[in-house]
């Protein structure tokens, strides 16, 4: 059973065991608490002066969650099947290797400022990318050429873009939370 993860811009998509939908709402609550519980250690924290202040998460959290308490003796477990969905069915976003996410959030106002630099005629890489690729998916395709330009740029392994629309009806008829 697929379900519509929804967060305050856009969604993912996870599947999980039908039988999850039945006390859907019930389980996402067992899972906020969990996740902001701080005696709960978990790679969702984040610190502020060594102290854990608030979590960053998206779907992922969940679906871990999900395996780990309410699915761990089953042979069936939940997945995410796509990330960055908006309303309309849209993804595109920068994919890449999992190890240099810290170093990426640590370097975002460098990324920040090196697509709103203007060139010798007075355009910002910014203002291209919209014009090329359109307001919805400029920040996927600026994201994988920054990474590969300034953090991959010395590896073999290279950051790509997804760039693809979900099936809409498919997408509307999902159960739906809200996170």
């Amino acid at each position: 059973m697929r379900i519509l993860v929804q967060f305050c811009v856009n969604a993912d998509i996870i599947e999980c065991p039908a039988f999850i939908l039945n006390d859907l709402k019930s389980y996402q609550n067992e899972f906020t608490e969990w996740l902001y519980d701080k005696t709960n250690d978990h790679a969702y924290w984040m610190y502020k002066d060594g102290e854990k202040y608030g979590c960053s998460y998206r779907s992922e959290a969940f679906v871990e969650w999900l395996n780990k308490f309410i699915l761990d003796k089953h042979e069936e477990k939940a997945k995410v099947v796509e990330q960055s969905v908006d309303e309309d069915g849209l993804v595109c976003r920068a994919e890449y290797p999992k190890d240099i996410t810290a170093l990426i959030h640590t370097e975002i106002e460098s990324f920040r400022k090196w697509l709103t630099n203007k060139n010798s005629e007075g355009i910002c890489k910014e203002e291209e990318y919209k014009k090329k690729y359109g307001m919805r998916k400029y920040i996927g395709y600026a994201s994988a050429e920054w990474i590969n330009s300034f953090i991959l740029n010395e590896r073999n392994e290279k950051a790509y873009v997804i760039d693809k629309q979900m099936d809409y009806d498919e997408m509307k008829a999902m159960p739906k939370i809200f996170f």
